[in-house]
């Protein structure tokens, strides 16, 4: 098969893979607590990782010398990772999946954002016009929402800007280590701080047979498959075109979330959706280098 083909199919199918997470996942939480959701989850996606520890044990070691020279940095990593993604499965569990997966889609812009923070990086033109179309198409979504509130609109971003600022700092700070690696690594972390947060706070429970199926799937399709065909994806074609393949992600959550579960979007709120993926594709085409440095597997 053609390397470009095997490169868009891998992204496609990485696309579809994350958009399942948010199903399964709203599926999941429809009978049980966040807390108790999030230690079954990336209890499986534990499970499920072992499979590429099992196969990499070299790269594993390699990363366990860097966070022993980092402690702090990967300390920081941890909790705030932890943090973001608690605020995304609660939010996913409250709110619209769709509306939820179009603000996610942000990420290259604050990504871009922290590199002129952080790297002092110049916007150009067409960096500047995919954010202000980005921003707007992000303003039609939430007004014509009328379940998000302030609150959740702030708690989104917050989330979106944890992950973005995350993927600069490593990028930054980690080097040598393939991405899949962090990737592993997260996992057992966030495993590791959920099964403290849910037996300190009382709160553990079984789940019944309906969560625990959708939680295996969703921890398969999400933290393993997903991300294993994204790295996949990047090995054939360039970081800028896997973002902008997968930018159809949110239309993928759209169309199961008003399949499966009955919430759909109206035609305002997918106008807002619709600009926010031009502006991003503006964006990530005006600056390629940038995108490519800082989400490059």
């Amino acid at each position: 098969m053609n390397p470009k083909i095997k490169g868009i199919l891998a992204a496609l199918g990485s696309a579809l893979g994350y958009s399942l997470v948010y199903i399964f996942a709203k599926f999941a939480q429809r009978e049980l607590p966040t807390e108790p959701f999030l230690f079954w989850w990336f209890l499986m996606a534990s499970l499920w990782s072992s499979i590429i520890v099992v196969s990499r044990k070299e790269g594993f070691k390699n990363l366990l010398n860097f966070i022993k020279k980092h402690p702090l940095f990967f300390l920081y990593f941890g909790f705030s990772e932890a943090f973001a993604t608690f605020l995304f499965f609660y939010l996913v569990k409250l709110l619209n999946p769709s509306f939820i997966s179009f603000i996610v889609n942000l990420q290259p812009l604050f990504v871009i954002f922290w590199g002129y923070l952080i790297l002092s990086e110049k916007l150009n033109l067409y960096e500047g016009t995919g954010a202000a179309v980005a921003i707007a198409g992000t303003a039609i979504l939430t007004h014509a929402e009328a379940d998000v509130s302030g609150l959740h609109l702030f708690l989104l971003l917050l989330m979106v800007g944890i992950f973005s600022l995350n993927t600069v700092i490593v990028r930054m700070k980690v080097r040598g280590i393939p991405p899949i690696y962090i990737t592993v690594f997260r996992v057992y972390v966030l495993f590791t701080l959920y099964a403290g947060m849910v037996f300190l706070s009382r709160r553990f429970q079984f789940p019944t047979t309906f969560s625990f199926l959708n939680i295996m799937l969703g921890s398969l399709f999400g933290p393993v498959l997903a991300t294993t065909l994204v790295f996949l994806a990047l090995k054939y074609l360039k970081a800028a075109n896997v973002s902008i393949i997968k930018s159809v992600q949110p239309f993928m959550v759209l169309l199961l979330s008003y399949t499966l579960l009955g919430q759909g979007l109206r035609p305002s709120q997918i106008l807002g959706g619709v600009l926010i993926i031009i502006g991003i594709n503006i964006l990530i085409l005006g600056n390629r280098a940038s995108i490519k440095k800082a989400l490059k597997g």
